[in-house]
C-alpha cells in the first residue's frame, strides 16, 4: 500500500492520502514515520479529531510523552469531555 501511495504525496498534496499513509506507518509500528507523515496531512490542512488522536498515540508509542501530552491537552481544551483524549 505504501509503495503506490507515497510517491504521489508530493504531487498530489493531499491531506487525506498523507494520513492513510500515516495510519499505514502505525499499523507497522513505524511510529517515527507515522508522526511525520500526520504532521505532513496537517500541514496540507487535514485537521480532524481522529487524526489527533492516532498522533497522540503515535508520539506515546515512539516514547515522546511530552508532545503526546501536548497533543491529549490541546484536544481537552476544545473539549474537556473527549473519552479518547482522556485515555490519551
Amino acid at each position: 500500500c505504501l509503495e503506490l501511495l507515497v510517491p504521489h504525496l508530493q504531487s498530489t498534496q493531499n491531506g487525506r492520502l498523507a494520513a492513510l499513509c500515516a495510519g499505514a506507518f502505525y499499523e507497522q509500528k513505524n511510529f517515527k514515520d507515522a508522526i511525520e507523515m500526520y504532521l505532513f496531512a496537517v500541514r496540507l490542512g487535514l485537521k480532524n479529531h481522529h487524526l489527533f488522536i492516532q498522533l497522540g498515540h503515535a508520539y506515546r508509542r515512539f516514547g515522546n510523552l511530552a508532545e503526546a501530552e501536548r497533543v491529549f491537552r490541546q484536544l481537552l481544551e476544545a473539549d474537556a469531555r473527549d473519552t479518547a483524549a482522556i485515555l490519551g
